[in-house]
């Protein structure tokens, strides 16, 4: 599989602003999620779509991006959260779109490049995996950190008859 040439304009514009929104959240999330879906992408095109030759992923880390900052927002307060939850239905919708014709939303049509709703599928479905496990994770280390605290108080507090 070699690499494609052409790099979408629209791939790294948004890679570069939901890049930067998830870096002024956490430096490393945005590390791990570059890695996470750069492999995600990389191992399913090569796995499901052993035809194709010429693959770029660009896009596909892109929705990761996407749909990972849409989903960090959506648990927030506020008129951003349903901002960043038609963003995720979007991208989604954009996905689904591109299944069914076959053709970049994008891109023009006498382009080189190809589309490949897989990579975006994939990379959408990294981010949510990413953005699960983290939840989770911090969700646990609240109820420890209360928990622990809990303790600390009972242990502390005497009775004075």
């Amino acid at each position: 599989m070699k690499r494609q040439n052409p790099i979408n304009p629209f791939d790294l514009l948004a890679l570069v602003l939901a890049g930067a929104m998830i870096e002024c959240r956490s430096r490393p999330a945005w590390a791990v999620l570059i890695a996470v879906s750069a492999l995600a992408v990389g191992l399913g095109t090569f796995s499901f779509a052993t035809a194709i030759t010429q693959f770029g992923g660009l896009s596909g880390i892109a929705c990761a991006a996407i749909g990972y900052i849409a989903l960090l927002c959506i648990r927030q307060s506020g008129a951003g959260r349903y901002v960043m939850l038609g963003a995720l239905l979007l991208l989604a919708g954009k996905i689904l779109w591109e299944c069914a014709t076959h053709r970049a939303l994008f891109v023009a049509s006498d382009s080189r490049l190809v589309v490949f709703p897989l990579a975006h599928a994939i990379g959408l479905a990294s981010a949510f995996g990413l953005w699960l496990g983290t939840s989770t994770f911090q969700q646990r280390r609240r109820i420890h950190q209360t928990e622990r605290r809990d303790r600390s108080v009972a242990t502390t507090v005497t009775v004075i008859p």
